[in-house]
């Protein structure tokens, strides 16, 4: 909720110094002081909850959208969604932000990125370069003692990191989203592009092309689908994946490759039925055959394969099917079976 009041203030003071013809005189008064950077401690004080919640249910009825979209999310306690990044997918969140703004966000407003890496409490170091305020305690001489003399518990705790990195977004980008994989191009189905979509794109390779299910269907004879895609929230995919109706399932073969995609394919088309096709071109039998999966779909190879190797990270359905369990995908698990069964 504090990125979603962060912009809600961040906007109402650049309605403030940006007038409009539809609303010439926006004034908050006792948030003015702030939005002037002219504030004394008694308009800090003046603030508390009930005065904000005045402004805040005033702001639903402006006529800037921007405005009263914040101020409902905040109101009704709808926060932004939240997905960890690190170095290697930092690269991404410029593709997402554009994305963001393509389905009519306004990216100033409705992206934020977040750091929490800090140290929860260290002591005062002036000689360093970027010093941290010290908390001190006032003893009963008067005497100012820095805090991790006397607690224990703080110094304990002095100096460690602690947080991870956050990119923010509106949580209607997770919404149900449906697109289709060509051998050239995903298609999606939803002007909104979410963010499971890009990542999936950028899994597969292939770039991102809007279209409508009607335009879809004028060109579908000229496409060749491999694969179509439903993506939502790990719960959501879950309630739906119970809807499906016999017929459905006997006219695909529905799988999940992470907790957020549910896949449906060709019923013959599957990773154990491409592994056959191969053996079979190359003369390799299938006990000559290892695989190495951590999710549903692939679980029909893990099943083929004379060695069927699941990584410790997998569901619980693949670990039970598996010949053998191997390390996690962090810590070298594909190498271990490589090691043990391929070269041993």
């Amino acid at each position: 909720m504090e990125v979603i009041l962060d912009h809600l203030l961040k906007r109402a003071k650049y309605l403030y110094q940006h007038p409009t013809d539809y609303q010439p005189t926006f004034t908050p008064y006792m948030l003015m002081p702030f939005f002037n950077n002219r504030f004394t401690l008694d308009d800090y004080l003046s603030l508390d909850d009930g005065v904000l919640s005045t402004y805040f249910i005033h702001w639903t009825k402006s006529e800037d959208d921007i405005l009263a979209d914040l101020a409902r999310r905040f109101l009704n306690r709808r926060p932004f969604k939240s997905a960890l990044y690190d170095n290697q997918t930092g690269a991404m969140l410029e593709k997402l932000t554009d994305l963001i703004t393509t389905a009519g966000f306004n990216a100033e407003y409705y992206t934020a990125t977040n750091s929490s890496y800090k140290l929860p409490y260290d002591t005062y170091h002036p000689q360093s370069s970027k010093p941290q305020s010290q908390i001190e305690l006032i003893q009963p001489n008067g005497e100012l003692v820095e805090l991790t003399e006397v607690s224990t518990l703080v110094a304990a705790i002095a100096g460690r990191q602690a947080g991870d990195e956050r990119f923010f977004f509106p949580k209607e980008m997770l919404a149900e989203h449906d697109l289709a994989e060509t051998a050239d191009a995903m298609y999606v189905l939803n002007q909104d592009i979410s963010s499971y979509a890009v990542y999936e794109s950028s899994l597969v390779s292939l770039p991102i092309t809007y279209k409508s299910i009607d335009q879809l269907n004028t060109i579908k004879n000229n496409l060749v689908i491999s694969k179509l895609m439903i993506t939502d929230e790990p719960a959501a995919i879950d309630d739906f994946s119970a809807k499906l109706t016999a017929p459905i399932k006997r006219a695909f073969n529905i799988v999940r490759s992470e907790p957020y995609y549910l896949e449906f394919v060709n019923p013959s088309a599957s990773k154990g039925a491409a592994l056959a096709s191969l053996g079979q071109e190359l003369g390799v039998t299938r006990t000559e055959m290892m695989a190495i999966g951590n999710a549903q779909n692939d679980e029909s190879m893990i099943t083929y394969a004379g060695i069927g190797v699941a990584m410790s990270n997998s569901i619980p359905s693949t670990i039970q099917l598996a010949d053998e369990l191997v390390a996690d995908n962090n810590h070298d698990g594909v190498a271990e079976a490589v090691e043990k069964f391929a070269l041993a």
